[in-house]
């Protein structure tokens, strides 16, 4: 059986220009893309014990040593349209032996700043990434 298609959200048109960017491109370089609006795919990584108010998430890519947290509570502040944000937590809270991480494929729209330090264990600040909206999410399987 295949799997449902994937909920989608259509971004808002009165956002400054988002600048479309790989994932290990922007944490290869932060300070390129300091202070600008930008768009990319990742994996979304959950702690263990995810609940969606307090969501303790990273993201990562496969290819990309560094990973970035999220703000906590970007369910309350961004504009993430509904079908998005429950399929999204469908896949973070899931309990499945096969993901023991709980993770999704995402792609993510936000505010970055460049870290003015790590710290100090791969993971930069949560402040450092705000999301303003997850456009779309998968599992992990969907797209291969």
């Amino acid at each position: 059986m295949a799997p449902p298609p994937a909920a989608v959200c259509n971004m808002p048109s009165n956002l400054q220009p988002i600048l479309d960017v790989h994932f290990c491109d922007l944490m290869a370089d932060p300070e390129r893309y300091d202070g600008q609006v930008v768009r990319f795919e990742a994996f979304m990584l959950a702690q263990s014990g995810y609940e969606p108010i307090n969501d303790h998430v990273y993201l990562g890519q496969t290819r990309c040593t560094a990973n970035l947290w999220v703000n906590e509570g970007f369910h309350l502040t961004s504009r993430t349209c509904p079908a998005v944000m429950q399929k999204l937590d469908s896949l973070l809270m899931r309990y499945d032996p096969a993901y023991p991480s709980k993770n999704a494929k995402v792609r993510v729209v936000g505010m970055f700043s460049s870290p003015k330090e790590s710290t100090g264990s791969g993971h930069w600040q949560s402040e450092r990434f705000t999301i303003i909206a997850i456009e779309r999410a998968t599992s992990v399987d969907e797209d291969n």
